[in-house]
């Protein structure tokens, strides 16, 4: 269900341009809301995915355009983010956007941002996008955003915090990265990355609700503290929390750091509570002032994220890109960090000793979607893809642990197994949440069990569009666009990028009817190719996903380039599918089975039983500190190799680790290059 109290009532794209304004309450509930700022998208642009980055920009950017003012439920700030498109309050795609790595921008967390310091005062300040950080030659003051870049609302402009930070890395000036970071992703990456960590932190302090992610007291012989023996960070979590919300939760539970953050996220709202007591016509909205909870010192801290390139600033001297940053996919912890211990307070597991008795049943005094886990479900949501978002009609944003900090499940010392019947339900009302629907039909908690996607930034991703970035400058191709699906059981993001998954019409139809009834129809066996990591449902498994991108040949022809996500122990080629002049979401989707079918291999095979176009292209990727100008090919499909690159067998066949990932430019020409406008395709 979409969770916007309000939407236009027209047939136009609108997207979210921005996201912050806190108020109380939200839909008569006790919950809290949080603003939208919509802008629509001219009629006369193209599809929102085919848009280029000027476009973009100047989407951003127009100037005293139209805008709508909604609200969401603050746990919704865990999917929704900028660039998502709307029409109807349906969500139909995003803006493209980048992929990037910060570089040395965030190396010392917080301590890296620039303009905090009033550039002719010295006085410290909050940056603001209206924030002067200058004066032009005609001494007119330069802003960190203007609105030719960034056209907010005035009140966004004045009270919505911003961190900035910049990547000089590279020697050439020009290549400098200025990440614009509003506060909302980081209250997103690490205070709100699901639907109740937001909401916990919209109640009060850190300090007075943290119980409600942590239990303090005994669990089974677990407690909550640091190990005496091994120095390990346990934690015993609480009813609605998963064993993926430790490594976050135990930084802002146990390091001094990370709990002074959390505890001054409070503060805005705070204030926002003593203003209206005291005057009760004053603006009770209160703006986030989310800090990164990582110490600086304690670095470097690297970063995956992804955004929109704005316009540059008029009369400044930075000479790179500036990025308006979308989300923060991956981050690494602390150093010195220690490793984390986890278990669930309605863990399912046996325990060291199992005692039996022939006492009832019992109910535990909670919602239904809280008691105890069955048996033979796991005890952590795994992967939270695509499929596991009955709540919202948004696709979760992906988010990793970067490399993946060092944790161990808690063993309880004993369970119990009770053998008698179960007694009739007697469960108190809640207000937790945001339960009902917009319409007012049926009651639903289930945008609380929204989660991230638990998958980390794929290098080989970055590579190609990198590579196809370079066939277009150069004239081998002559346009390329990510394509991703508009309907959501098909979806799965992997960082910044849409991609496709595996799974068949008849498994995407259940679970459309699992996200409408709430029913469990959706079962299947997920330890097949389609799953990249099995589970004991459709919704812990993690779905195996595929790159796809729209090229535009020299000849006047279209193909469909499709990359496969891998486990580390294989390496399948990467098909190209002529387009044959159909609906385009459908030949993708028709790709997609014959890809599954052939399970990666013999692909050109399969498409060609079903007389439809296919080339395969192995992965050649640069060697990593070896000589110049030499490559290496990744051990792919012989049988793609031989059939569709013979002409590439001259090039070094070393094996390549795939996170070299810097595609060959080579072998990419050399394929391309059958589809030049002077040649013709062999049927």
């Amino acid at each position: 269900m979409t969770e916007f109290t309000d939407f236009p009532d027209d047939d136009r794209n609108w997207f979210i341009l921005h996201m912050d304004g806190y108020s109380k309450p939200h839909k008569g509930t006790d919950s809290t809301a949080v603003e939208c700022q919509l802008v629509p998208i001219p009629l006369g642009m193209a599809a929102p995915e085919k848009l280029s980055l000027r476009q973009t920009a100047e989407l951003f950017g127009m100037r005293d355009g139209e805008a709508f003012i909604t609200t969401i439920f603050v746990g919704a700030v865990s999917v929704y983010a900028i660039g998502d498109v709307f029409r109807r309050s349906k969500y139909v795609g995003a803006l493209p956007a980048l992929q990037l790595r910060t570089g040395n921008a965030l190396e010392e967390g917080e301590s890296s941002a620039l303009y905090t310091a009033h550039h002719s005062t010295g006085r410290l300040q909050e940056v603001h996008a209206h924030t002067e950080i200058g004066r032009d030659s005609n001494r007119y003051p330069i802003k960190v955003l203007s609105k030719r870049q960034l056209d907010l609302d005035p009140r966004y402009r004045a009270r919505s915090e911003f961190l900035v930070v910049r990547n000089t890395s590279d020697p050439d000036p020009t290549k400098h990265v200025e990440f614009v970071i509003p506060r909302m992703a980081i209250y997103r990456t690490f205070y709100g990355f699901t639907n109740k960590v937001a909401d916990i932190f919209s109640m009060g302090p850190w300090d007075t609700v943290a119980s409600e992610a942590v239990y303090s007291e005994v669990f089974a012989g677990n407690k909550t503290g640091a190990d005496d023996v091994t120095g390990a960070w346990n934690l015993v979590l609480e009813l609605g929390m998963s064993k993926d919300d430790a490594t976050l939760i135990a930084l802002l539970y146990f390091d001094e750091y990370g709990r002074v953050q959390a505890n001054r996220l409070a503060t805005p709202m705070q204030r926002a509570m003593e203003r209206i007591d005291l005057d009760p016509s004053q603006d009770p909205r209160w703006y986030t002032n989310a800090r990164l909870p990582l110490q600086p010192g304690r670095g470097p801290y690297r970063a995956v994220v992804s955004g929109y390139a704005l316009r540059r600033r008029k009369g400044d001297s930075f000479q790179g890109k500036i990025l308006l940053v979308r989300a923060i996919h991956s981050v690494n912890m602390p150093e010195r960090m220690p490793p984390v211990g986890k278990i669930l307070i309605n863990d399912n597991t046996d325990g060291a000793h199992v005692q039996v008795t022939d006492e009832q049943k019992t109910w535990k005094p909670k919602p239904r979607e809280q008691r105890k886990r069955p048996k033979g479900m796991p005890s952590v949501d795994t992967k939270a893809g695509s499929t596991k978002r009955e709540g919202f009609d948004v696709p979760a944003l992906s988010f990793e642990v970067d490399p993946p900090h060092p944790s161990h499940d808690l063993t309880k010392d004993k369970s119990t197994t009770r053998t008698g019947g179960r007694p009739a339900p007697n469960a108190p009302p809640t207000n937790e949440g945001s339960h009902g629907r917009p319409n007012g039909d049926g009651e639903s908690i289930s945008h609380l069990r929204s989660r991230k996607e638990k998958r980390p930034a794929s290098d080989i991703h970055e590579g190609l569009i990198t590579a196809m970035e370079m066939l277009r400058t150069k004239g081998h191709i002559r346009d390329f666009a990510p394509i991703g699906p508009v309907v959501l059981c098909q979806l799965v993001h992997v960082a910044a990028f849409k991609c496709w998954n595996f799974l068949t019409e008849h498994q995407h139809e259940a679970l459309r009817r699992n996200a409408v009834v709430g029913s469990y129809a959706a079962n299947w066996s997920t330890r097949c190719w389609p799953y990249l990591a099995s589970g004991s449902t459709p919704f812990t498994a993690q779905e195996r996903s595929a790159l796809v991108l729209e090229v535009d040949l020299l000849n006047g022809q279209k193909g469909f380039w499709f990359e496969i996500e891998m486990r580390e122990t294989e390496n399948y080629s990467s098909a190209f599918v002529l387009h044959r002049g159909g609906d385009v979401r459908k030949e993708i989707t028709e790709a997609l089975q014959i890809i599954r079918q052939a399970s990666g291999i013999s692909m050109s095979r399969h498409f060609q039983s079903k007389s439809i176009e296919c080339y395969c292209h192995p992965h050649y990727f640069e060697k990593v500190a070896t000589r110049k100008n030499r490559s290496t090919k990744g051990e792919g499909s012989p049988d793609e190799a031989t059939q569709d690159s013979a002409e590439l067998t001259q090039i070094d066949a070393s094996p390549a680790k795939p996170k070299s990932a810097v595609w060959s430019a080579g072998p990419l020409t050399t394929f391309f290059s059958r589809f030049s406008a002077d040649k013709k395709i062999p049927g």
